[in-house]
C-alpha cells in the first residue's frame, strides 16, 4: 500500500506568525485567508496552525502563469490604437 499523505510524525505545523514571516506579509492577511477558507488551518488551543504542505498548495494555487508578450514588443507600429 502506497501512502500519499505524509504521516502525522512527518507533518510540519506553522504558526500564523511563521507563515507571515515566510511570505513577508502581515499576520492579519494570513488570518483573513484562514477566515475566508483560502488557507486550511487547525485551531489548536487558542492558536491557528497551518500545515506546511497545505501552505505550499495554497501558494501554488495563487500562482499566475506567464503570458506571452504581444507581437511587436512594447510598441507595435502596425497597431492603429498606438499611433
Amino acid at each position: 500500500m502506497i501512502l500519499t499523505d505524509p504521516l502525522p510524525s512527518q507533518l510540519e505545523f506553522l504558526k500564523v506568525e511563521e507563515v507571515a514571516v515566510l511570505l513577508k506579509i502581515k499576520e492579519k492577511t494570513v488570518r483573513e485567508w484562514i477566515g475566508r477558507g483560502e488557507l486550511e488551518a487547525y485551531k489548536i488551543g487558542k492558536e491557528w496552525r497551518v500545515r506546511r504542505d497545505h501552505l505550499d498548495e495554497a501558494i501554488e494555487a495563487r500562482r499566475v502563469g506567464a503570458r506571452l508578450a504581444p507581437p511587436g514588443g512594447l510598441w507595435d507600429p502596425a497597431d492603429p490604437d498606438q499611433r
